[in-house]
């Protein structure tokens, strides 16, 4: 190759995963000629007809999204699945889809297309054009469950990656379920899956993300709390209690929330698995407290 492409690529490449097209090349300066001489020496590795790999660049999932997202053409986005998992809300599945406005007609191999009318807000996630996260959670409405869709809001709006009111504006699903976020967005898919419980049963909401507080002095942040009944709700999983450490923290954490005369109910995931369990819990915790809504058991 000459010393004119192999400037480019030296240039434009490591910002790129190790990625090229021919268009970059074109643009600035490098014959066709050359570009295709570069090819045939397996200097540029075809990936797709116009997007070209660095010999000795590390094949990643990042570098394939780039690449699809790279040759379905300058209007395109990752979206969807792929979207979510650029933003850190979902695990990444090696799914790659990249949306296109309505009259772009990519040819996908490996890799899916999907088209759209509506205009969508794009910004870059390491290195790729991603549609924003508003848009990525108004697209995955339609190919996740409900159940899934929530956590997956809750981590957004926790992560501060948006707010309630954004959501609401989009409607739909995503916008009915912002409407009943009202308060302090929740931590953990845990949380998430205990509020559903609780929602779903009719039992009085708790104070999420509550600050329990002793003369002034803040004792602790828990996870949900019935501030009037001195009830507290904390869900435990193994990811934050599995060292000695944790759990003697733990251990005294409980302590000052007994000695500020709070009642403390831990909850885990086997426990949220039974619902009616974790309902009825709450419920007679509630009545022995003297919940105004709750007039028996």
């Amino acid at each position: 190759m000459s010393s004119h492409i192999e400037r480019v690529i030296a240039r434009v490449a490591p910002e790129q995963h190790g990625l090229v097209t021919r268009p970059q090349l074109r643009d600035a300066g490098v014959p066709t000629r050359t570009i295709d001489y570069g090819i045939a020496a397996e200097r540029l590795v075809v990936v797709y007809r116009t997007v070209y790999r660095v010999p000795g660049a590390p094949r990643t999932w990042l570098q394939a999204v780039l690449a699809a997202t790279m040759y379905a053409g300058p209007e395109a986005a990752t979206a969807y699945r792929t979207a979510a998992a650029l933003h850190g809300l979902v695990p990444n599945s090696g799914l790659i889809e990249v949306l296109v406005p309505v009259s772009r007609y990519p040819r996908a191999v490996d890799f899916a297309v999907r088209r759209t009318k509506k205009p969508y807000g794009v910004e870059i996630v390491h290195g790729i054009p991603t549609t924003t996260v508003s848009r990525t959670l108004a697209d995955l409405s339609h190919v996740i469950s409900l159940r899934t869709l929530e956590e997956v809001v809750d981590k957004a709006l926790f992560r501060r990656l948006v707010i309630v009111e954004e959501l609401e504006s989009i409607g739909g699903r995503v916008g009915r379920l912002a409407s009943t976020r009202s308060q302090a967005p929740v931590e953990s898919v845990l949380e998430t899956r205990f509020l559903r419980i609780v929602r779903e049963s009719g039992l009085p909401l708790p104070v999420a993300q509550f600050e329990v507080r002793r003369g002034g002095i803040l004792i602790a942040r828990v996870d949900f709390a019935y501030p009037a009944e001195r009830l507290v709700i904390e869900l435990e999983s193994y990811e934050f209690h599995s060292s000695r450490l944790a759990l003697d923290r733990g251990a005294q954490r409980v302590k000052d929330l007994q000695a500020a005369g709070y009642l403390v109910v831990p909850f885990t995931s086997t426990d949220l698995r039974r619902p009616r369990q974790v309902i009825s819990t709450v419920r007679r915790h509630l009545w022995e407290r003297g919940h105004p809504d709750i007039v028996n058991i």
